[in-house]
């Protein structure tokens, strides 16, 4: 094997290790990025199930109560402004 043919394959390994990295880097990137935003979205509707849970024993059907589960409203990763009472009022 002469250099040329040599140098050619190294840097054809190369390229294959560059783009593995790079792949890598882009999915871990990726991964923690969904994370983050779910976090928030999980807290918020975690912190709700008390108030969920007295809807219910105050009678409220299922489909109040599910949207209020399901539609946060005010939370600040949603709206992008300011806060809000959830129908159009600034707080």
């Amino acid at each position: 094997m002469d250099v040329a043919g040599w140098a050619a394959e190294a840097d054809r390994a190369e390229d294959r290790l560059v783009w593995l990295a790079t792949l890598l880097l882009i999915g871990v990137s990726a991964g923690y990025g969904a994370i983050a935003v779910a976090n928030p979205l999980l807290m918020a509707a975690a912190g709700r199930i008390t108030d969920l849970r007295l809807i219910r024993l105050a009678g409220a059907p299922y489909r109040p109560g599910g949207h209020y589960a399901t539609i946060p409203r005010g939370l600040p990763s949603a709206s992008w402004g300011e806060p809000s009472h959830g129908d159009g009022r600034a707080v």
